[in-house]
């Protein structure tokens, strides 16, 4: 029986992400598998509108970015489980490790309070989450449902860039245009020295590796890893579903 498989890519502004997850999404679509390519904020149509307010204009404080974000993530989340429970591989370009990343390191909210609302977006049925949740008001728990268990993903491909090249490649690219393109190279050399902290607390998660080498090499790279990891599955479908279409 196949298992699920749920790959993310994170990393700063213009260090490849996007575009390795494409090359990603096409070979698996080659190699017959069902696959569904996502991103973060976004996914589905409620995410996407939630993706339109978070990135039309910087919101200064952290908590509240985090908590707008959290709750596109929480609608993400049930459509990953959908489509990891149909069969599909799913691929997303940034998810929670992007939140302790920017609004927990870079913008000053608690890491345990960016953990624990990550907690209460990603896991659709905890015991410990549900104690959380009577602990900050016991009428809440009686609101909520949680039906199924934490999503993690199984494989994170972290891309690094030097920070002196992140703005030729913005300049460059039609594809930067919000907020957080338009910051200064020390903004950006803290978010990617962020997730290198996030990745050395992960290392059997998240594979780091030079955005700075040329696009395919790094394809092949991530291909694979990719690849090693599904000789270990068996059966697939040849189903082919991009998300891309619904997203903004």
């Amino acid at each position: 029986m196949k298992k699920e498989l749920f790959i993310t890519f994170e990393g700063c502004e213009a260090s490849g992400k996007s575009t390795q997850c494409s090359l990603l999404f096409e070979r698996l679509l080659s190699a017959g598998y069902k696959v569904w390519l996502t991103k973060e904020p976004g996914g589905t149509p409620l995410a996407n509108r939630i993706r339109q307010i978070v990135l039309e204009h910087e919101i200064d404080d952290g908590l509240t970015e985090l908590l707008l974000i959290s709750a596109a993530r929480r609608d993400h989340v049930l459509e990953i489980k959908k489509r990891l429970s149909e069969g599909y591989i799913v691929i997303s370009d940034r998810f929670a490790d992007s939140s302790i990343a920017y609004q927990g390191y870079c913008k000053g909210v608690p890491i345990d309070i960016v953990l624990s609302i990550i907690d209460l977006s990603t896991d659709t049925h905890s015991e410990e989450i549900e104690d959380k949740i009577k602990e900050i008001n016991p009428m809440l728990n009686d609101a909520m449902s949680f039906k199924g268990e934490v999503l993690k993903p199984d494989i994170t491909f972290l891309l690094t860039i030097n920070t002196n090249e992140i703005q030729n490649r913005i300049i460059k690219s039609d594809k930067h245009n919000n907020f957080y393109d338009r910051k200064g190279i020390a903004f950006h050399a803290k978010v990617q020295e962020a997730f290198l902290k996030i990745a050395d607390g992960n290392t059997k998660r998240i594979r780091v590796i030079s955005g700075d080498d040329d696009v395919d090499a790094v394809g092949k790279e991530i291909w694979d890893i990719v690849r090693t990891h599904l000789s270990h599955t068996q059966d697939h479908d040849v189903t082919i579903l991009n998300s891309l279409s619904v997203i903004l």
